[in-house]
């Protein structure tokens, strides 16, 4: 997916052919009229083809009716790293049709919740006994060896 951006061949063609007068000027380019453009380059993004599919199944099932609206989360390797992208496709309302794709930056999110799991997994294995309180002296939660030392 991540080829998909301003220097991709797919969007150029697109953006090429309204150009050259193909596509009407005075309304938008709508993704329907460029879906054959985006589908061919799919096999361009080696090795992202399978979230780049699922992209575009997505975007043409909202298209065609087939689902309300289209939700999808992809990685992309920058050069700084990896990070994560959602892909959130909603019917446009307008009457030439279309979609409105909005693509949101979910890195901290995902590396949030990937953090939160490995903080779980210490909990749940830990050795020593480990017990959470509320400030009212609640207990909100205890590991398997603070039940043991405990009998809680």
């Amino acid at each position: 997916m991540c080829g998909l951006g301003h220097g991709d061949p797919a969007l150029q063609a697109g953006i090429r052919r309204r150009r050259r007068g193909r596509l009407p000027v005075g309304r938008p380019i709508i993704l329907q009229e460029l879906a054959p453009d985006v589908t061919a380059g799919v096999e361009a993004i080696d090795d992202r083809v399978d979230d780049a599919r699922r992209a575009v199944e997505i975007i043409e099932q909202v298209l065609r009716g087939e689902r309300a609206t289209g939700y999808l989360e992809y990685p992309c390797q920058r050069p700084s790293g990896l990070c994560w992208f959602s892909m959130a496709v909603t019917p446009l309302a307008h009457p030439f049709g279309g979609v409105v794709i909005t693509h949101t930056d979910v890195t901290e999110q995902r590396l949030a919740a990937q953090r939160s799991q490995q903080v779980a997994v210490v909990f749940d294995n830990a050795a020593e006994g480990i017990i959470v309180f509320d400030r009212g002296g609640c207990v909100l939660n205890i590991n398997e060896a603070g039940q043991r030392i405990t009998a809680f």
